[in-house]
């Protein structure tokens, strides 16, 4: 069976070009995750985490290495995260996402993908 991606439970494969090329393993996700840019304030869905970034679903695109703070409740918690944008994703016109890269990941984060 080819890699693929759970999501609300719609299976995606995962392309093996993407595949071979991540340092850590994506765990799918689908958590509402909020960001700061400036003084405003955005949401988006996290579609997957790994040790070292996320993938954001959101309408706001901010641009390759804009740096910013994203806010997770994970468990009852709030885990903050300082992170850098390292990839769009555009699908025609519109955009659909961002990867972004964690600059230096909690404990409390990496306990959290441990355990997802």
């Amino acid at each position: 069976m080819t890699n693929s991606v759970l999501i609300e439970n719609i299976i995606l494969p995962v392309p093996e070009s993407n595949k071979d090329r991540r340092v850590s393993e994506r765990l799918a996700a689908g958590k509402e995750i909020k960001f700061f840019l400036g003084n405003a304030c955005y949401s988006g869905t996290a579609l997957n985490f790994s040790s070292q970034g996320i993938f954001i679903s959101t309408d706001t695109t901010p641009s390759i290495d804009s740096k910013f703070e994203v806010i997770m409740f994970i468990e009852n918690n709030i885990i903050k995260e300082p992170v850098r944008v390292v990839r769009t994703s555009k699908k025609g016109h519109y955009y659909r996402g961002i990867g972004i890269i964690l600059e230096r990941p909690s404990e409390e984060y990496l306990d959290f993908i441990d355990r997802f």
